[in-house]
């Protein structure tokens, strides 16, 4: 996993579709095996990993997909305390 994220900074891409993947909205995963790390991409060109987990079935649980966007949601609110 640490090695795609290197890859995704140094290279600003993952061209290979078994590392790889776009979800559904604004969400990306790394994937190691059954391993998920669920992303998006800010505007400030950053990567924030939501979570990880692991994935028993062929499509990705819209639980997941729900549990990303509520961290999404969560996090930019709390830099936008912030930054206030």
């Amino acid at each position: 996993m640490l090695r795609l994220y290197e890859l995704m900074g140094d290279s600003g891409s993952i061209r290979n579709p078994e590392k790889f993947s776009k979800l559904e909205g604004d969400f990306f995963e790394f994937k190691a095996y059954q391993i998920r790390m669920i992303f998006y991409f800010r505007r400030d060109r950053r990567v924030v990993i939501t979570h990880g987990c692991i994935k028993k079935r062929d499509r990705i649980n819209r639980e997941e997909l729900r549990r990303a966007a509520r961290i999404k949601e969560e996090y930019e609110a709390m830099l936008n305390e912030v930054r206030s």
